[in-house]
């Protein structure tokens, strides 16, 4: 179950819940799978898998061919609050892992605000970070590679059971690799600072104050574009927005300027008025009229690139 880990060297303390979901549709409200490894003292539990009838409900066929999963399959399945008893224990007051938290953070985040459950989760630590960081030698860091350098196995990606247990393998792994006795410790070494210590913004703060150029070891898939914000955006903080940009190779602004080539705008539709929309989205407007190249998008569409980018 764990590779070729020491049983006596895993990190004693590694208890946390890894979390895996599919989505019907690019509504971050549609999970139609959830996969649960549940981990106690560096020790894997049990994996927990659940089809989900997703709200809204109907399958856009580009993700029907990501995970396979269809209408049919779902029809009879209950839906993700009535499955909410079953699956809190392993969620309520845990520190959840997954590969590209940003996207399972903003579904599970959306499901949470959709059906008004009160958000109880420790923390959130992402796998595909930490690998790019102690793994940084590897071509990519999608799940299937990096399960075939530490395992010599395959998975059956973008199914939630395997993908939430081999996360789970992967961050027991390289903990216990690197020798990091506990989660406190593993945030540590990745960001700088505990858990505990961790800054909360709740306005907008200074980019230069918190963003680190680093880019995680050349992951440039975001290179050539600078990113503005504006409004709230559902899954992220703007600390966490903006670090994602940069870590992959984006540039950032507080502000609109002759550089900025995207713009995400909390809540877009493509609807709003002059009268509705803020100062930054009236000067992208602007801009565009003026055959400057600029994207406005969504954050819904910011989470959709999240899952794309690897």
């Amino acid at each position: 179950m764990h590779g070729k880990s020491d049983k006596t060297m895993l990190p004693k303390k590694l208890t946390f819940t890894a979390i895996d979901f599919e989505t019907a549709n690019w509504q971050k409200t549609s999970a139609c799978q959830l996969g649960l490894t549940i981990v106690e003292e560096g020790i894997i539990k049990e994996t927990l898998s659940y089809l989900i009838k997703p709200e809204p409900f109907f399958f856009a066929p580009r993700h029907i061919a990501i995970h396979g999963i269809t209408q049919d399959q779902v029809l009879n399945q209950k839906t993700f609050v009535e499955l909410w008893p079953e699956i809190q224990l392993h969620i309520d007051h845990k520190i959840l892992v997954a590969h590209n938290m940003p996207f399972d953070k903003s579904v599970l985040l959306s499901l949470f605000e959709n059906y008004q459950i009160e958000n109880k989760v420790v923390d959130y630590f992402c796998t595909l970070y930490m690998s790019r960081l102690y793994l940084h030698h590897l071509p990519d860091h999608r799940l299937p590679t990096i399960v075939e350098h530490l395992f010599n196995e395959e998975i059956q990606h973008h199914n939630a059971f395997d993908d939430a247990l081999a996360s789970a393998r992967i961050a027991i792994e390289l903990s216990s690799r690197e020798g990091v006795p506990d989660f406190n410790a593993m945030t540590a070494a990745f960001y700088e600072l505990p858990r505990s210590e961790r800054r909360v913004y709740k306005k907008e703060p200074p980019i230069t104050s918190f963003v680190q150029e680093e880019a995680y070891n050349g992951c440039n898939q975001l290179s050539g574009e600078e990113f503005c914000f504006t409004g709230d955006i559902t899954g992220f903080t703007r600390a966490d927005a903006w670090q994602y940009v940069v870590n992959h190779g984006g540039r950032i602004n507080n502000s609109m300027s002759n550089r900025t080539t995207v713009l995400v705008v909390g809540g877009y539709n493509g609807d709003f008025i002059d009268g509705q929309i803020s100062s930054k989205h009236k000067k992208a407007n602007e801009m565009l009229q003026l055959g400057k190249k600029i994207r406005i998008i969504s954050d819904e569409d910011f989470l959709e690139m999240t899952r794309n980018i690897v």
